[in-house]
């Protein structure tokens, strides 16, 4: 193809672009060192149940297929990879699952302005923070620097080929650098989403014609295929948008909610869970106390969450997480026989019985040495990492998960994963095959989760990976975050710290949880906490005695779980930070946020004056206000209610009043 054509297509894509149409996926890479384009080869295409699948085929038995899907203005496609030929395939290299390049205007910089100037006309690839165990966790900067939130520098200038390369910290897919983006110029820009629970990168660059190009997919791939392998790389969610910052991030959350996510569907539960976290070191008798207290007392638990500590042969008990032996036994998947003598039989009755569900916590892929399995079956392992690419070690897997969730009725299985992969993958690796160790694990990882969600069609998976480090397009399609920062293990976390990772996480996620700790009346820490799958840490460990409970707080923990329901339904619309991406504990300070269902004309604002802010009152520009409809608030605290007409509530604001340092406020609203 000459350069004529290549510069036509070029200009029509741009085109379509300029009207904001889908965004046409596009593949490139290095076969036997010759650059392929999937936009310029030729492919043959065909429709199957509303996907598209184009494959190009290659002369020594290479077949390459982009599989798509259309959500509105939403494209989805994911790479596939076959040798059907009898011998290797050539080197396959410099991979990208996605290279798309989407047209920009000029910017429009001041004279004599660096780039960094506060500017709509100015360009930004918006990204967020992962989880680092930090209070900072999912931050970014949605006001100061542009084209990308790094420090200012690091770039002084605007013009030209300017280039950002993001990957996250050693295999874990949201570690450092969370895998959503957003690249904005004033009321247009693209959202770009790398589906890939592994090492993604992503290569984005301003070219010389202001427009950008976007390279994602897994990093430093090399590798050739052997006759009959058929493997996967990384997936693409790429939503344009022409109506502004804001609206695009909720067409996002619209998108996962309706598309992605599992909570909703036919059998899975209608909600994200609330539930009642309970140490795994406690035996079957402590922890079937606190279940009927719960049940006993109507607390509203939904879920009996049982974390880490239950398994495995340890002698000194673990009155907490900080005790015992527990954490040496994992990968030994045996229910503890001198804790749990029945198996947690009796336990899994109770919590049916108490009108709960069983949430179990197991981290299946990673094990300690010394553990049965790592005795029996050294080559399932790379290091500390079970192999779920070896189909025995698969096999192995998933059969102590689809056991336990069997014989106890597990409807929430918990998986962690604290540890670094990406070391082990490479040390898997074998000459002139880079990255496929770590394909083969995380295509058996999804596979695992997908065989195990057809087969118990209520389950729900929680994706823990040290907190929320592993969070992508690919893992929230098969579950949720419910634990999406370590930041909360400590007893008494900072609550303004959650208010601030609620702000960041939920411009993306319609379902993510965390906890307020295990200090309980405290209304302003719980009210922090609300997301739209909480949980109560306040039964925790061995010291957490329901039985010293008084009456007010058993009517504490009544109310709270009360309120909580009705906010988290709340919580699952539009998203509106009403206050800035605040990711310093500034406890002189207000933080609010809001919650807006258009199709049901009703919402809620959280509202929290921090500890040392001196202002007893702020006005915040409420989000998706309809100016011919009048606004009835009512306040959660003392059931008042005002009322205010769109018109004025659109051009002057909401007025909270708090007069009391760390206080949190919340106000219901319908629409009418």
């Amino acid at each position: 193809m000459n350069k004529t054509m290549v510069a036509a297509l070029f200009f029509a894509a741009a085109a379509q672009c300029r009207a904001i149409g889908p965004i046409e996926p596009r593949l490139t890479f290095k076969y036997g060192g010759e650059p392929v384009d999937s936009a310029l080869a030729q492919k043959s295409v065909r429709e199957e149940n509303g996907r598209k699948f184009e494959t190009m085929r290659f002369d020594d038995g290479l077949e390459v297929t982009i599989e798509s899907v259309r959500h509105g203005l939403a494209t989805d496609w994911v790479v596939w990879w076959e040798n059907r030929g009898e011998g290797d395939t050539k080197r396959i290299s410099e991979v990208n699952d996605c290279d798309i390049t989407v047209p920009f205007e000029a910017d429009e910089i001041p004279p004599n302005q660096v780039a960094w100037v506060h500017n709509d006309g100015i360009l930004r690839l918006f990204v967020h923070r992962g989880s680092i165990y930090d209070d900072s966790e999912f931050y970014c900067d949605a006001t100061s620097t542009p084209w990308y939130n790094a420090p200012a520098n690091s770039l002084t200038r605007h013009v030209g080929c300017e280039r950002r390369y993001l990957n996250p910290g050693q295999g874990r897919s949201s570690d450092e650098i969370f895998p959503f983006f957003n690249f904005n110029k004033g009321d247009t820009g693209f959202i770009l989403a790398i589906g890939w629970s592994g090492q993604w990168k992503l290569d984005a660059s301003r070219l010389e014609d202001w427009s950008v190009n976007a390279k994602s997919g897994i990093e430093n791939l090399d590798f050739y295929l052997k006759p009959g392998e058929r493997i996967r790389t990384s997936s693409t969610v790429a939503l344009p948008y022409e109506n502004g910052y804001t609206k695009a991030q909720n067409d996002f959350r619209r998108l996962v909610k309706e598309h992605y996510s599992l909570i909703g569907r036919p059998g899975r539960p209608e909600h994200a869970p609330y539930s009642m976290m309970l140490w795994g070191g406690l035996n079957s008798e402590q922890l079937s106390d606190r279940v009927e207290f719960a049940g006993r007392n109507n607390l509203g638990f939904e879920y009996a969450w049982v974390d880490a500590g239950w398994y495995g042969t340890y002698t000194t008990p673990s009155r907490n997480e900080f005790e015992g032996e527990w954490s040496g036994q994992v990968g030994d998947w045996r229910i503890h026989e001198k804790f749990h003598p029945d198996g947690f039989r009796d336990f899994a009755e109770t919590v049916k019985n108490n009108g709960m569900k069983f949430l179990l916590w197991v981290e299946i892929e990673r094990t300690c040495a010394g553990t049965p399995v790592r005795n029996e079956h050294p080559d399932w392992f790379h290091g500390d990492l079970l192999d779920l690419g070896n189909p025995e070690a698969w096999e192995w897997a998933h059969t102590i998960l689809s056991t336990l969730i069997r014989d106890l009725d597990i409807k929430c299985y918990r998986q962690d994963f604290n540890m670094n992969p990406l070391p082990c993958w490479n040390s898997g690796d074998s000459e002139g095959r880079a990255g496929i160790t770590q394909i083969k694990h995380i295509m058996g990882l999804y596979r695992l989760w997908d065989s195990l969600l057809e087969e118990f069609p209520d389950l729900i998976i929680d994706d823990c990976a040290s907190g929320g480090r592993r969070i992508d397009i690919e893992t929230v399609r098969r579950s949720v975050p419910l634990w999406r920062s370590d930041y909360q293990c400590p007893a008494n976390s900072d609550p303004d710290v959650a208010q601030n990772h609620t702000i960041c996480l939920a411009r993306w996620l319609p379902y993510h949880g965390t906890s307020y700790g295990r200090p309980y009346g405290d209304w302003y820490r719980a009210r922090s906490a609300y997301t739209t799958g909480m949980c109560s840490s306040s039964f925790w460990t061995w010291d957490e005695d329901p039985s010293k409970l008084t009456q007010e707080d058993i009517e504490w923990f009544r109310k709270s779980g009360e309120e909580y329901k009705k906010v988290r339904e709340l919580m699952e619309g539009d998203f509106y930070p009403l206050t800035d991406m605040e990711f310093r504990t500034v406890k002189s300070t207000w933080a609010a946020y809001q919650f807006d269902n258009p199709d049901r004309g009703d919402g809620v604002v959280l509202a929290f004056r921090r500890a040392a802010s001196p202002m007893c009152r702020a006005k915040f520009s409420l989000g998706g206000v309809d100016a011919g409809k009048t606004y009835v608030f009512t306040d959660a605290d003392n059931g008042g209610s005002f009322a205010i007409e769109g018109a004025k509530l659109a051009a002057d604001g909401l007025e909270v009043d708090i007069e009391t340092k760390r206080t949190a406020k919340i106000l219901y609203y319908t629409a009418k």
